[in-house]
């Protein structure tokens, strides 16, 4: 018989009942028991979520590409004190169309410098009379170490400026500077760098120099001819009469071209008027982030707040791959510092301004005015210029020390408009933030406590426990995607992102989901006997990644970590949104709490994608010539799912809510599988492409290299001449093997351990992470200027000191390395004052690398070394090696390498010269 029960009679629940039947009774409350404990989320709408932060990523993603619509010529009368963009670019057209205008060319030198003055004096000629413009040619020599890469000094001649200055007619005793560069690197015509900052400060001065208001400080704009030379003619031991009145300084640098606006790097100090045209010109600065250098000029101790996190870690320990000004920046402008005997009284408070998108073409034959819009230019000429005239007009300039009010905090909000605190504000909010968030935690453990009947000492012990499975969760998910990483690499599969980003959604964003949501539903099951509740366990989770981001934010108060916005956020959101719930929504146990929890979320989130994302903007273009040696498939797996999975750590837990996981976990499973066999066998992940007008092309830097090693009797034990493949990303120089048929006999470079500097003629520093490169046999190139090295003279110092007087002839760009043998030490040098600069290991010896440039007149590099011989019969006490370039002029190629360099494909952008490398052995 069947057990039922009879309807209506509530109160005898089982009248009848066979008692072989194998249910049990219903006790009361059963039921209201399972709606306790009812999940309520189901698959479909966690999946919907997801779809729809996949939308709002898109919306970021676009917002971040939004440009204002440039002003034109024909705007000029209605806007006679705007900005106009299309001037700005007739003359960054004059500029780019001289082609590359390396250090020493007649383009730089001559032509350069020809139309940068032309349009100088045209715009002083119709200036009002309220203004002065002085114009100034300068030609500077100088040397300074250079601890940038593995580190170099950096000796010029005659390389050229060009100053100009604007005052009033009583003049000032303050100004403020902008600067910007017109040299290029050699086979790229600089549109982006940094043809576009001189065409825009061109057009601020004509704005400036237009109005009928005088200024109250002056203006100073510097035109350098030498920064692709690794910051020539910045030197401190150049003097200038408009030392003394310097103040304030902008340097710009296009970094990558196409942005959207010009991204803050970094500011020296705290000054309040930057604070005022933030307040003022909100909606129009953009800040991505800000790096501290690891070099500061003498008299700068604050260095800006950071916005994110990691790309600030990244940069400083040498990740990625930034032009050579980034860790030289410090030396800007010191050539104004030092006059007469004031050298180093000043304080700079500085922005380093870049455009931080399309890095594609940086450095190419590619950077052109095709890559920069218009609404570029509109956007950072606005910025800049409001700046200039908030800044020369302002009363702070003359004594910014008497205003400063402590370090200033400010970042941007998705590129809309600028928020800002004191140093002092952001440590009451983030002290306020770890009160509450603390009290949130304390509140849901009593909660959890009662719900499911356990003691507090449980209760902390499954608290900590998940705090564990969750830092657990994100360092699998970092070990998933490096394995992935490394099978694609061994697959041939690699940087398939590069020209297509989206491939990063589905190769390492998804993993860092999926992996910690299918771990998580696994481990769960073993707190379950202790608690019951899946609400509990939720909210065990979503506690456990608050302390942990408690925790970081706790660490930003304790060192000063102005970039503890991020963690700030993650903090106060949640901790708010859990006692909103907890007060208000308790009862929502339905697809209403998923909302709430999203909308809880909703901002962290976005703003967090908006860093994320531009991050991903700079770095991805940035591993096209980060070194073969260097694995960048297992770099921006790293570096995409560490952002993501912190993104997704209030997202993670819901998976214990969902009513079946398996759809969501199987569904974020199809859809990675589907990516990686798409991308095993079929051509979709190739990773580079040729077509304009956004190219995302494979770099190939060649050297038409002779190599000669010579013993220590100075005869030539050996001599070689080919091509030099310098491998600059990890498919080099597989890609092009069977397309350039020269490659065919490529070989991998291994005289590293046996030669200095690998036996190759580096133009920098750059052999412990551009090492892995490769050689191929070719007929000898056309040298003619030969480059020579002379011992002048040999003489001997008491106690131990040998000091060696050496010539070095050769072209406008020449390479000397040291390396004195071991027990030898390299004490002083004519070079530079105090110790020298030491580079990169060699077999556990100690190298040195100088870069010699002049950009006319030719005249050798003479100095003297004093060497520490402790044994003075040592027959060997250094290794010396030469190299030089030929950036430049006819000589820079020869018709069989240029005929060589045109069977690359579309896709690729090779660059080359001639060069030569000469070992000696004292």
């Amino acid at each position: 018989m069947q057990s039922f029960r009879m309807k209506g009679e509530r109160g005898i629940r089982l009248r009848f009942r066979d008692n072989n039947a194998d249910d049990l009774p219903e006790h009361y409350g059963s039921r209201k028991q399972q709606r306790k404990h009812h999940l309520p989320i189901s698959p479909y709408h966690l999946i919907i979520v997801m779809l729809f932060l996949t939308f709002v990523g898109a919306l970021v993603e676009l917002l971040g590409r939004s440009l204002p619509s440039p002003l034109m010529e024909e705007d000029i009368p209605s806007n006679p004190h705007r900005f106009i963009s299309e001037k700005a670019m007739k003359s960054l057209e004059k500029l780019t169309k001289l082609g590359d205008r390396p250090v020493g060319s007649y383009e730089n030198e001559v032509l350069a410098v020809k139309i940068i003055l032309g349009e100088i004096n045209a715009i002083a000629e119709k200036s009002k009379p309220v203004h002065v413009v002085n114009v100034e040619v300068q030609k500077t020599s100088g040397a300074f170490p250079l601890h940038f890469l593995d580190g170099m000094t950096n000796v010029y001649r005659n390389v050229q400026n060009i100053i100009v200055k604007v005052s009033s007619q009583v003049g000032s005793r303050h100004s403020f500077l902008i600067n910007c560069h017109f040299d290029t690197v050699s086979d790229s015509p600089g549109g982006s760098d940094d043809g576009a900052s001189c065409a825009i400060m061109l057009e601020i001065l004509r704005v400036i120099t237009q109005t009928n208001m005088p200024l109250k400080h002056n203006l100073v704009l510097l035109f350098n001819g030498a920064e692709e030379n690794f910051m020539q003619a910045y030197s401190e031991s150049v003097p200038h009469p408009y030392a003394s009145s310097l103040a304030q300084e902008i340097f710009q640098s296009g970094l990558f071209p196409g942005d959207t606006d010009f991204r803050i790097f970094r500011d020296f100090g705290n000054v309040s008027e930057l604070k005022k045209f933030l307040t003022l010109r909100r909606s129009n600065i953009v800040l991505t982030f800000s790096i501290p250098i690891i070099n500061l000029p003498p008299t700068a101790t604050h260095v800006a707040g950071t916005i994110t996190i990691l790309p600030t870690m990244t940069h400083v320990a040498g990740t990625i791959t930034l032009p050579p000004h980034r860790d030289s920046r410090f030396r800007d402008f010191l050539m104004f510092r030092h006059y007469s005997c004031c050298r180093d009284i000043l304080l700079f408070h500085r922005l380093d301004l870049a455009w931080s998108s399309n890095g594609y073409v940086y450095h190419t034959k590619f950077d052109d005015v095709n890559q920069i819009p218009l609404g570029t230019l509109q956007r950072t000429g606005d910025n800049v210029l409001a700046l200039t005239q908030a800044i020369t007009s302002d009363y702070h300039l003359a004594d910014t020390q008497l205003y400063k009010e402590g370090n200033l905090i400010f970042f941007d909000f998705l590129g809309l408009f600028v928020i800002r605190w004191s140093e002092l504000f952001g440590l009451v909010i983030n002290t306020s933030a770890v009160a509450l968030s603390v009290f949130s935690v304390v509140k849901n453990m009593k909660h959890g406590m009662i719900t499911n009947d356990v003691s507090r000492r449980d209760y902390m012990r499954q608290l900590l426990r998940s705090v564990g499975v969750a830092l657990a969760l994100w360092i699998l998910a970092l070990l998933f995607v490096v394995l992935l990483a490394l099978a694609l690499t061994v697959l041939g599969c690699t940087m398939s992102w590069f020209s297509r980003p989206l491939w990063l959604v589905f190769l390492y964003i998804i993993p860092s989901l999926l992996v910690p949501m299918a771990l998580l539903s696994l481990v769960s099951r073993w707190q379950r006997p202790v608690i019951g509740s899946p609400w509990t366990l939720f909210q065990l989770y979503y506690d456990s990644y608050q302390l942990i981001w408690t925790f970081l934010l706790v660490l930003s108060i304790v060192f000063k970590i102005r970039s503890g916005l991020v963690p700030l956020m993650w903090v106060l959101f949640p901790a708010i949104g859990n006692l909103t719930r907890d007060a208000f929504f308790r009862h929502w146990k339905d697809s209403r709490w998923l909302v709430f929890h999203i909308s809880v979320l909703i901002l962290p989130l976005t703003q967090c994608m908006y860093l994320i994302l531009a991050a991903l903007t700079l770095f991805v273009p940035v591993m096209g010539r980060s070194g073969a040696g260097n694995n960048a498939e297992v770099i921006v797996a790293v570096l995409s799912s560490a952002q993501f999975v912190l993104l997704f750590s209030y997202l993670i837990p819901l998976i214990l809510l969902v009513r079946s996981p398996q759809k969501v976990l199987g569904f974020l499973g199809s859809l990675f599988l589907l990516a990686v066999l798409l991308l095993v066998f079929t051509p979709l992940g190739f990773p580079y492409s040729g077509e304009m007008p956004s190219p995302r092309p494979q770099r190939f830097l060649i050297t038409h290299t002779e190599r000669t090693y010579h013993d220590i009797a100075g005869k030539v034990r050996s001599k070689e001449t080919g091509y030099w493949v310098a491998d600059l990303d990890l498919n080099s120089p597989d890609s092009v093997k069977g397309i350039v048929p020269e490659f065919d006999r490529v070989r991998l470079v291994e005289d590293c351990e046996d030669e200095l500097y690998c036996g190759l003629p580096y133009l920098m520093p750059v052999v412990s992470f551009l090492w892995k490169t490769h050689w191929i046999p070719a007929h000898p190139p056309d040298v003619p200027i030969p480059t020579t090295l002379s011992l002048m003279s040999t003489e001997t110092r008491p106690p131990s000191i040998r000091r060696l007087t050496f010539n070095v002839t050769g072209p406008d760009h020449i390479g000397v390395m040291l390396s004195p043998v071991s027990g030898v030490t390299l004490d002083r040098w004519s070079l530079v004052e105090g110790e020298p600069l030491k580079s990169s290991k060699w077999n556990d010896r100690d190298t040195y690398f100088v870069y010699y440039s002049y950009a006319s007149d030719p005249e050798p590099l003479v100095f003297w070394i004093d060497l520490n011989v402790p044994d003075i019969d040592m027959k060997q006490i250094l290794d010396i090696a030469v190299t030089s370039h030929f950036l430049h002029g006819p000589h820079k190629t020869s018709p069989e390498f240029v005929r060589f360099m045109g069977q690359f494909p579309s896709w690729a952008s090779p660059s080359g010269w001639v060069a030569t490398y000469n070992s000696f052995k004292f």
